[in-house]
C-alpha cells in the first residue's frame, strides 16, 4: 500500500511555522526581577581579600571617616568606621543584593552614590567572601544581606546604635562550601592578612 505524503505545513516567509499565539500582557502579569545566587557567587569569586579590604576603605572614605577597623574573631568578623551613617539612598542601596537602577515593577530605583568613589553598589558584596550573611547596623537600624535568602526590602530598627557614629558589619564565618565559596577557616585567615599587609605596604 503506498504511503500518502504528509501535506506541508504552512509557513510565513522568514521560514517559521505559522501559529496562533495569544502572547501575555505584561500589564497584566506578575513580573519580578528575579536571578539565581551564582550572580553573587561569580562577582564574588572575582574578588581577593584586597579587593574586600579597598571596598571597605573606600566606602569609609565615601562615608567621611577617619578610622576603619577590621577585627578577625574566633567565629567572625567585625567591621567599623567613624563616618557618616547610613543614610536613606544607603539603605535603598542595601535593599538589593547588587546593581543600581530600575527594580522590575516595584516602582523602586536604586540611584548611585553621589560623589563617591563607589557608585556601581558592589562593594559589600565582597564580604560574602567570608560569610553567607552579612549584618550592617548604623544610626538606629539594621539589615542583613543573604547569600541564599536576599535582602531586606527596608531596614530594621536597631535602637543600640541609635546614637553611634558610623557603621558596624559582623559576617559570620562560612564554615563549609557552597557554590563555589570557600569556607573561611584559619588558613583563609592567614592568606586575608597576608594580603591585606601586602596592600597596606608602601611601595
Amino acid at each position: 500500500m503506498k504511503k500518502k505524503s504528509a501535506a506541508p505545513r504552512k509557513s510565513h516567509p522568514g521560514g517559521f511555522l505559522q501559529l496562533g499565539w495569544d502572547k501575555l500582557d505584561i500589564n497584566k502579569l506578575d513580573l519580578r526581577y528575579n536571578y539565581g545566587n551564582s550572580v553573587v557567587a561569580e562577582f564574588v569569586s572575582d574578588h581577593d581579600h584586597a579587593d574586600a579590604l579597598r571596598e571597605l576603605v573606600q566606602n569609609e572614605y565615601d562615608a567621611g571617616g577617619s578610622r576603619l577597623q577590621v577585627a578577625f574573631g574566633t567565629d567572625e568578623l567585625r567591621i567599623s568606621g567613624n563616618g557618616s551613617t547610613i543614610d536613606a539612598g544607603g539603605w535603598k542601596r542595601l535593599s538589593v543584593m547588587l546593581g543600581t537602577g530600575q527594580v522590575g515593577r516595584s516602582g523602586r530605583t536604586i540611584a548611585q552614590k553621589v560623589n563617591g568613589i563607589g557608585s556601581k553598589n558592589f562593594g559589600l558584596r565582597s564580604l560574602f567572601l567570608y560569610g553567607d550573611q552579612i549584618y550592617i547596623r548604623s544610626g538606629g537600624l539594621q539589615t542583613v544581606l543573604d547569600f541564599f535568602y536576599g535582602t531586606l526590602q527596608d531596614p530594621e530598627p536597631e535602637p543600640h546604635s541609635k546614637r553611634l557614629p558610623g557603621i558596624e558589619i559582623v559576617v559570620p564565618y562560612r564554615t563549609r562550601k557552597r557554590k563555589g565559596l570557600e569556607p573561611f577557616d584559619v588558613a583563609h585567615e592567614l592568606q586575608a592578612l597576608e594580603s591585606f599587609a601586602a596592600d597596606l605596604t608602601p611601595m
